[in-house]
């Protein structure tokens, strides 16, 4: 019995522009892209499709994105480090059997590999269940003598300390460009007057202005 292949129609009210657009979109979905991948990769595990593949994977991103569930994520990370193992192991013992050093250094810097990216990912699972905590100290560098005035904001109000206080002792703000009057230091200070001295030997008459 033949099988009768029933070509899709497109729709009516569906544009060849929008159709275009719905494809590209369908080609650069990174669910859809990552279950072809996934597809391509399980040909022997039985027969899965794309888009069974794309409705899973983006169930298991909603539940990260969303309610922050990262024991999927875990999981995955637990069974590539398991799979590297395995790979580390077969060809170390690869390597071991055989009698030309190259074929030997092959294998083995391969195996080496393997288990550089099963710690590596190792790592990455112990940093998602127990994130680093970083200590961030400022240091601040100068040339001869430095002031430091810490700011604080509170609900649009801007002020330094330092001028809060000068602000409470004298009573007046401080406003750049603001003029002062010009203050006498010794008013009792007056234009000396000029000063007869006695005549010096030449007949001459000092005088002092």
């Amino acid at each position: 019995m033949t099988k009768k292949i029933t070509k899709i129609k497109k729709p009516d009210e569906v544009s060849d522009e929008r159709l275009a657009e719905i494809i590209a979109e369908i080609n650069i979905d990174p669910m859809i892209s990552a279950g072809s991948v996934v597809k391509a990769y399980s040909s022997g595990m039985g027969d899965v499709t794309v888009p069974g593949l794309s409705k899973l994977l983006q169930k298991k991103a909603k539940g990260i994105t969303q309610e922050n569930k990262l024991a999927s994520c875990e999981e995955m990370l637990i069974g590539q480090a398991q799979a590297l193992q395995s790979i580390f192991s077969t060809l170390s013992k690869s390597a071991i059997k055989q009698e030309r050093m190259k074929h030997f250094e092959t294998y083995l810097r391969f195996a080496l590999k393997a288990q550089s990216q099963c710690r590596a990912t190792i790592e990455t699972l112990a940093n998602i269940k127990n994130p680093p905590v970083v200590y961030a100290k400022q240091a601040n560098i100068s040339q001869g003598h430095q002031q430091i005035n810490n700011t604080v904001t509170h609900a649009g109000k801007n002020k330094t300390h330092q001028n809060e206080v000068l602000e409470k002792q004298n009573e007046q703000r401080l406003e750049q460009g603001a003029s002062s009057a010009a203050i006498t230091i010794n008013p009792s200070l007056e234009t000396v007057e000029k000063v007869e001295r006695p005549q010096n030997r030449r007949g001459q008459k000092d005088c002092v202005t």
